[in-house]
């Protein structure tokens, strides 16, 4: 992932407080762009400065300087965001891909989890959440400079499940029952709870299933339980015990079948520390619970809990790309002028998104999922979450939707990946 370092036929000409987020995103060029091949021939040689076809201009200043909004007003943002692609294209770039209008927004319009909305975001303003568009900005950059096309390279798939609840299935059945005044099925979620399996507790189905298409994955797990309290509501945790002993198995099956385990981080003001010293493991990675975080000091708290990637940044109410590029990178930080030591894996597709937001049903769901990672079958690293409650494999025909579905992602030839 992109650093501070570039080769040495790749020279420098600009000040030294320019030349290490010159070298960042360079690298993110060249890693996006599979140039390096391309760049280590004996021949090549490049100079990066002010102006040229990697233009390192004078907005780099301005965002070191935290002046975000002299940018934003610069470039009449976000209304003129195709105009300071094509003035500025490698600092919108950087402004796109750090997330950095977000900083922006005043706490005020929130949304009532708190959470950045997606009607506020550069991506909405422009009708560009689906659309890969600082890879766009790096393919026309990579044209100019090598006269020739992107090699194009087959996307990666990181799967990953949020454990939110296991056991609580039978409860959400009547509530379902009684907000649907079908209060003659509230008996069948009774004896479901007393004499049956519980629904969501499915971990062992799902692992059988990805063993099936040799699918590792992540499952981010909750430490907290109990109901965090909102002005406007509130948001519930873990209906399970991450220390007991049935989650020891459960946790133990996962690395047997060579998936991973991550800290999915509660809403709660705690520490990630404090939430990750409640594994009997270690932790390397991170989603947050609700995608409930702050821009302005998220990545400070991922780094300072020494975690190696964090995958939290997406959107709830629409899937693609919330940073507009669909590759890990390490987040700049503008305070110390340096990239941040962690990975972050941007989440593109969601189930709940599909379902409780824009209301389609599983099937109509995993058709759209299919037909986005089809779209964008080069030159990511699509993230995909499914949450273990929306997985039914216990009904023979969810069961067989779900079979489907990673029948189909497999047979399109894409590398299932871990961080």
């Amino acid at each position: 992932m992109a650093d501070c370092t570039v080769p040495d036929n790749i020279k420098i000409n600009l000040p030294d407080r320019l030349k290490n987020i010159a070298a960042y995103m360079w690298s993110l060029f060249c890693e996006s762009t599979s140039a390096d091949s391309l760049v280590e021939k004996e021949d090549f040689e490049f100079t990066i400065e002010a102006s040229g076809s990697f233009p390192i201009t004078s907005t780099f200043e301005l965002l070191l300087d935290n002046n975000i909004e002299e940018v934003a007003r610069i470039y009449n943002l976000p209304d003129g965001l195709d105009t300071f692609a094509k003035n500025d294209p490698v600092a919108c770039c950087f402004y796109l891909i750090n997330s950095l209008h977000e900083r922006l927004l005043p706490k005020c319009k929130l949304d009532k989890f708190g959470r950045y909305p997606y009607k506020e975001s550069i991506q909405f303003k422009n009708n560009i959440i689906e659309l890969n568009y600082c890879q766009n900005i790096f393919n026309s950059i990579f044209k100019q400079i090598f006269q020739q096309e992107v090699p194009l390279i087959k996307s990666k798939i990181f799967w990953s499940h949020d454990i939110d609840y296991l056991f609580s299935a039978w409860k959400s059945g009547i509530i379902q029952s009684i907000r649907n005044r079908k209060f003659t099925q509230i008996p069948k979620h009774i004896i479901n709870r007393l004499f049956s399996h519980h629904n969501w507790d499915n971990l062992d189905e799902i692992l059988k299933l990805e063993k099936k298409f040799n699918i590792p994955s992540v499952f981010f797990f909750l430490t907290e339980s109990g109901k965090f309290h909102l002005v406007n509501g509130h948001i519930d945790h873990a209906d399970y015990a991450i220390g007991s002993l049935s989650m020891v198995r459960r946790i133990h099956a996962i690395h047997t079948n060579g998936s991973l385990v991550g800290l999915h981080k509660s809403a709660f003001p705690l520490s990630y520390r404090e939430e990750i010293n409640k594994f009997n493991l270690p932790i390397y990675g991170n989603r947050n619970h609700f995608l409930k975080f702050h821009i302005n000091d998220h990545y400070q708290q991922i780094e300072k809990a020494g975690l190696q990637y964090d995958a939290s940044l997406g959107f709830a109410e629409h899937y693609g790309f919330r940073n507009s590029f669909g590759r890990p990178f390490r987040p700049y930080n503008l305070t110390k002028n340096k990239p941040h030591s962690f990975i972050e894996y941007p989440l593109h597709l969601m189930d709940a998104t599909f379902t409780e937001y824009l209301g389609n049903s599983t099937e109509s769901m995993l058709i759209k999922m299919k037909q986005w990672i089809t779209s964008h079958n080069t030159q990511c690293v699509i993230s995909l979450l499914l949450h273990n409650s929306h997985m039914n494999l216990w009904r023979t025909g969810q069961k067989s939707l779900w079979e489907t579905f990673y029948r189909e992602v497999d047979n399109m030839g894409l590398e299932s990946f871990l961080p």
